[in-house]
Parts: structure tokens; C-alpha cells; sequence
């Protein structure tokens, strides 16, 4: 009998918008994370979709993501795999609010299968 194990990798953001209110979900691939803040708990991941819902300044296809603690650590564990892995993510992007930079916050990460 093969039993077929999956990990499924989600978490949440610990910020200041609600899950479920002013998101949209996207499937794509990770390009890049990156840190383009002097704050360490904010960093930047590219992904070959360009989500910008809500009409954010940035022309950079991407999401930033602010944190702190756990919730920033796992985060950039779950981009860091995904993209090493050149595995699939499903995101969260925020509808209607933009960082400081003019990009879209994100909301969630999760590997797909």
C-alpha cells in the first residue's frame, strides 16, 4: 500500500489586516526574496505573477511582507523553500492597502503540492 505524505507549510500573518477582508489568492512561483528595507522585519518576495490589486505605486511583480518574531521567521523559511524547491505557492495579497515603498502587503504563504 503506498501512502502518499504531504507537508503543506501555511501561516499567518501577524499584522494588522484581517485574513479573510480585502484579499485576493493567487497560484504562482517565487523569483526572489529579497530585504529592501533598512527594517529587519520587513522583506520583499518577487513572484512570476504580478499581483497589485489595489493599484499600489511599485512596478516590482511582488509582495511585501512585515513581521516579527515567529511569524517573520517562518515566512522566509516558507518563501526560502518554496523557491529552492522551485515548488508552487499560493499567496494572500492585501486588496486595499500599500506599504510605505508602494508595494501590496502580503497576507499568507503556503507551498502547494
Amino acid at each position: 500500500m503506498k501512502i502518499k505524505t504531504s507537508i503543506t507549510i501555511m501561516l499567518f500573518a501577524i499584522y494588522s489586516f484581517p485574513l479573510s477582508a480585502f484579499a485576493t489568492w493567487y497560484n504562482t512561483t517565487i523569483v526572489e526574496v529579497s530585504i529592501r528595507s533598512h527594517s529587519s522585519e520587513k522583506y520583499y518576495i518577487r513572484t512570476k505573477a504580478n499581483p497589485n490589486p489595489a493599484n499600489c505605486a511599485s512596478t516590482w511583480a511582488g509582495a511585501s511582507w512585515y513581521g516579527s518574531g515567529s511569524s517573520y521567521d517562518q515566512a522566509l523559511s516558507v518563501a526560502l523553500t518554496a523557491l529552492a524547491a522551485n515548488r508552487p505557492v499560493r499567496i494572500q495579497i492585501d486588496d486595499e492597502n500599500c506599504d510605505s515603498g508602494g508595494f501590496p502587503f502580503m497576507n499568507w504563504i503556503q507551498i502547494r503540492e
